[in-house]
């Protein structure tokens, strides 16, 4: 799953932890995109169980290398 972190209505850590409370998420990996990757959020990142993390503007290649590595795992 590709999750924005910074939606309009919802923070993307509350999106990730609500939908792994209901095991909806339960293996699939998590890239999170953001605009603003500082130590801090990387961080809460880090602890909410994020697998993966990328800023903005998203070069494709580098996603797709990024989801061709945690497909591998």
């Amino acid at each position: 799953m590709i999750l924005d972190m910074h939606m309009p209505m919802y923070d993307g850590v509350e999106v990730l932890e609500f939908l792994r409370k209901r095991h909806v998420l339960h293996p699939i990996k998590v890239i999170a995109v953001t605009g603003d990757l500082s130590d801090g959020l990387r961080r809460e990142l880090e602890a909410a169980g994020i697998d993966s993390f990328l800023t903005k503007p998203v070069d494709l290649q580098t996603l797709r290398a990024e989801v061709d590595r945690l497909m591998a795992v």
